[in-house]
């Protein structure tokens, strides 16, 4: 059966990207966002992202918009992965437009040695607990994607490796477990939390080198990432009653 083009409508609607940067930088969960430089949201902030070009791909669209917005490169340990799509008619008020979100997570110090380079004054890190209380003033629905981004990633730490991208290269199990309890908000025991992350195979991965106490204690062992994405033994959240 062949089909008519002139018996649809033309497009009415646009196609946008967005992307969730998460770190942890003293002690708290923080999320990269830019200022909002254009009505109808002139002097809200807002996550990284833009207009879908009409020769991109969604993925080539997030990497370009990242650059652009955030000095921020695709590569290596930085990676890009979707998480969903937004659309109600009213979302953004100049048209409707539809948007894909990713997210990532990057290591703080790494994070702002990129926003340095880049002279991105525009950039700036909010704390996860401010945008979600709405304390922060954002543009669109960005405070409903964070917080849907956030929680998708709370309960993702549970059974993949994905904790690690907040660390430095090295870390201590320790460096680990605080943050988990960063993001579970929470206190982990501190036994059953090595023994579960040791146990895990392929998780971490012994450099056979110890960081130095500032006290008189034992030097804590230092470990990397390891090739697992995935864990053998999940670390399930204490309590998920919020989520």
């Amino acid at each position: 059966m062949s089909h008519n083009t002139h018996d649809y409508p033309p497009p009415t609607f646009a196609v946008t990207v967005d992307i969730l940067v998460l770190t942890i930088e003293d002690g708290k969960l923080k999320v990269l966002l830019i200022e909002h430089d254009e009505a109808p949201f002139r002097g809200c902030v807002a996550l990284p992202g833009g207009f879908v070009g009409p020769d991109e791909t969604l993925r080539e669209a997030a990497e370009r918009e990242l650059k652009q917005d955030t000095n921020i490169t695709v590569r290596g340990r930085i990676d890009l992965r979707q998480f969903r799509s937004y659309y109600v008619p009213q979302r953004d008020p100049r048209q409707p437009i539809t948007t894909v979100v990713y997210w990532t997570i990057i290591n703080s110090d790494k994070l702002a040695r990129i926003l340095a380079a880049g002279n991105i004054r525009t950039a700036a890190l909010r704390p996860y607990k401010s945008v979600a209380s709405g304390r922060i003033d954002l543009a669109f629905d960005h405070k409903r994607i964070i917080r849907d981004g956030v929680k998708r990633i709370r309960r993702r730490i549970e059974g993949t490796t994905v904790a690690t991208k907040f660390l430095k290269k090295t870390f201590t199990v320790s460096d680990l477990r605080k943050a988990y309890e960063i993001m579970w908000d929470t206190t982990l025991d501190k036994g059953n939390f090595q023994r579960k992350v040791i146990n895990c195979v392929d998780f971490l991965i012994d450099t056979l080198t110890e960081r130095g106490s500032a006290s008189s204690g034992r030097p804590a062992a230092l470990y990397t990432a390891g090739p697992a994405r995935f864990l053998t033994s999940t670390i399930s959240m204490p309590d998920k009653s919020w989520l």
